[in-house]
């Protein structure tokens, strides 16, 4: 039972809640443009996961010194682009970061059982006294093989230029979902600003 309650250990810290960005682009003249602030739309029907969203991302970002606002602060029941573009132009905010869900993948997992042997020492007497050791394997415990489901969810942020409508950054992203989808907002967004990061962006 040792051996099976490890394994399990290790599978679930496996599937812990992390985010791994799969492409990246951005404009070359990205760093030489005089950009300020930044507001952060995310695309949901659910108004409430937008919302929390939202203000996840205006944390992180404000937390790497930037200036961010949230678009669900637009007071509108139905948001045009135009309306974020005159919300950003009111609030000195030079681009809009646009995130979106884009998908899922669903697969299933095969895991083969693995038996665990151990050594029983063994002795047996040469002429003249003398005894070899030798070692029998035998099994001290199995995990049996079985299959698991898995969900792999892909989001996508962009960053546009307010002035010109120009796309600036565009980055892709995908997670293992592992129970509430809920859990998976930061990892998302820390996958989005740590590649921010790595093109300077941000500090």
């Amino acid at each position: 039972m040792r051996f099976i309650t490890l394994v399990a250990i290790f599978f679930i810290t496996a599937c812990s809640n992390t985010a791994e960005v799969q492409q990246t682009w951005a404009a070359p003249d990205i760093k030489e443009r005089d950009l300020s602030g930044t507001l952060v739309v995310a695309i949901s029907d659910n108004k409430d996961r937008q919302k929390t969203f939202e203000n996840r991302y205006v944390e992180k970002l404000k937390a790497q010194g930037v200036r961010a606002m949230p678009s669900y602060l637009i007071d509108k029941k139905k948001i045009e682009s135009e309306d974020v573009i005159a919300f950003a132009n009111e609030n000195n905010l030079d681009t809009v970061l646009v995130t979106v869900y884009v998908g899922s993948n669903d697969f299933e997992m095969f895991h083969r059982g693995t038996t665990y042997y151990g050594v029983q020492p063994m002795y047996q007497d040469y002429y003249g006294g003398f005894r070899r050791y030798y070692g029998v394997l035998h099994e001290v415990g199995h995990t049996p093989s079985y299959f698991t489901s898995h969900k792999e969810l892909f989001l996508v942020t962009s960053i546009y230029e307010v002035k010109t409508k120009e796309l600036l950054w565009n980055t892709a992203s995908s997670a293992m979902q592992a129970g509430d989808p809920r859990n998976l907002m930061d990892p998302f967004i820390d996958s989005f600003i740590g590649q921010m990061k790595k093109d300077g962006l941000v500090n």
